[in-house]
Parts: C-alpha cells; sequence; structure tokens
C-alpha cells in the first residue's frame, strides 16, 4: 500500500504541486507581511522587535493555514479506492482495515514531511529561527501534528464521493474547521457576557497546533518562560485526538466494506428474480 501510495504521488504532478504550494504560500505571506511592516520601520532595533513578533505571533497561523492547503494531498486516494471499488478487491485480496489505514498514513507522513521540512531549512538558512534546542521542539510539534492531521483528513473526506470532487473541496471544508471553532468560542464570549469555553478546542487537532507553536516559537526566539509542560500536554492531546481519528475511520472502513458485501449479496437475488 506505501508503495503504491508514493508512486501515485510521484506520478501525478498536480499532488507534487500542491505539496510544494504550502510551502510555497507559507513562505510567500511572512514575506509579504514583513515587507509591509519593514516600510513602518526606523531603526535596526525596532526592526528586531517587530520582526520578532511577526514570527510570534504570524508564523504559527502561516503554517497552520498553509498546512490546510496541503489537505487535499490526502483524500485522493482513499477516495478513489471507494468510488473505483478498489477498496473492496484489496479487501478481498486479504488488506484488511488496520493494515489499509496504516500503510496509507505511513506513505502520506512522508508526503507531509516534505513541505514541513522545506519550511523548516527556510527559517534556519534565512535566521528566522537558530538552530539549537527550542527550535527543535518546533520541527517535532508539526510532525506529531501530522497523525491527528492526516487522520482528520481521512474522516472528513467520507462525506465526497469522487475523488476530484475531495481534492478540489476538501480544503474549504478543513479551513472551517481551523476557523470556525474561534469565532464560535469569541461569539459565545460575547453573547453569555464572559462564558469562556475554550476546553472545546481539545477537541479540535488544529487548535492545539496553533497553541503548540506559539509555546514552541515563544521558547525558539529565546523567551525566559518554560512551555515544555504545555507543549508536552499539546503533544498528549494530538496523540489521543490522533486515536480518536484513527478509531474513527477503521470503523467507516468497516462500514465501506461491509456495503459492498451486502451489494455483492443482493445481486445474485436480483439475477433470480
Amino acid at each position: 500500500m506505501m508503495k503504491r501510495r508514493l508512486y501515485t504521488f510521484i506520478r501525478s504532478p498536480k499532488e507534487f504541486m500542491l505539496s510544494i504550494n504550502s510551502f510555497l504560500y507559507c513562505i510567500i505571506n511572512l514575506v509579504m507581511v514583513s515587507l509591509f511592516f519593514a516600510s513602518f520601520l526606523v531603526d535596526s532595533e525596532q526592526e528586531a522587535e517587530i520582526t520578532k513578533a511577526i514570527i510570534s505571533v504570524f508564523f504559527p497561523f502561516a503554517i497552520s493555514i498553509s498546512l490546510m492547503v496541503s489537505s487535499g494531498l490526502y483524500v485522493l486516494m482513499p477516495v478513489y479506492d471507494k468510488e473505483e471499488k478498489l477498496r473492496h478487491l484489496l479487501n478481498f485480496a486479504g488488506m484488511k482495515p488496520f493494515a489499509y489505514n496504516m500503510g496509507l498514513w505511513f506513505s502520506d507522513t512522508i508526503i507531509y514531511v516534505i513541505p514541513v521540512a522545506l519550511l523548516m531549512i527556510f527559517a534556519w538558512v534565512f535566521n528566522v529561527l537558530s538552530f539549537g534546542v527550542a527550535s527543535v521542539w518546533l520541527w517535532f510539534t508539526l510532525i506529531v501534528f501530522s497523525y491527528p492531521f492526516i487522520h482528520l483528513n481521512y474522516f472528513v473526506a467520507c462525506m465526497f464521493k469522487k475523488a476530484d470532487t475531495a481534492f478540489k473541496y476538501q480544503l474549504y471544508v478543513m479551513l472551517g474547521i481551523y476557523l470556525l471553532p474561534p469565532i464560535f468560542v469569541t461569539l459565545f464570549f460575547i453573547v453569555t457576557r464572559g462564558v469562556n469555553i475554550e476546553f472545546i478546542y481539545v477537541i479540535f487537532p488544529t487548535q492545539t497546533l496553533k497553541d503548540c507553536l506559539v509555546y514552541s516559537l515563544q521558547m525558539a526566539l529565546g523567551e525566559e518562560s518554560d512551555f515544555v509542560f504545555e507543549i508536552l500536554k499539546s503533544y498528549a492531546f494530538m496523540l489521543i485526538q490522533g486515536l480518536v481519528l484513527h478509531g474513527l475511520n477503521l470503523m467507516i472502513d468497516k462500514t465501506v466494506i461491509n456495503s459492498y458485501r451486502d451489494a455483492d449479496n443482493e445481486q445474485p437475488t436480483k439475477d433470480r428474480l
């Protein structure tokens, strides 16, 4: 399954370009914001402070959005297999839901690492972040996030019946998952005049990533506060989110397989009639 997925990725220009585009999207946005603020700067000390603020505030947002941009990569194969009933044939050949899901996830994790690695290399080469123990936290945060993020994409992909449709519109669904929770929490806080329900963020991997990136970047930028405990807590949340989504995807895959089996059982009955 891994060889098949990676071979499809290499042979598909649109998948490869979408993977690179997520990296370019993040870099272009960072450069545009930096140039915008640079036009108002007066001295080097002010420039250093503004640069630090941009990295602390905008970098987590840019990384998160760039990952959402690449979300279409992770739905093509599962939706295509369901659309063409290849999943039924793979199951018939002996590939059970766990093996299918793990093979797909491992290969997609390798694909996920490509833009993340390019982003980190860019950050170190252009001195956005200094190479050290603190910046390693940022790298490891993005790697841990791959587990719930990829499985969240598989889960959302269940609403699509055609691979092309999933590839086009997965981005909008994932952006909604990323943007709607904070909007809802803010509106709820305003309407109820002070009731804070930020605890619901633990349900959403994208919000956990944003918080974890903020902690990691503050450490990488040399903040005095020690955020190791908060980062480790975010890792725990992401692993739990990934396990829950993984389990849901296995259940959905079994349901899809059973639907094919039921359809095959009904066909001889119709033929006899």
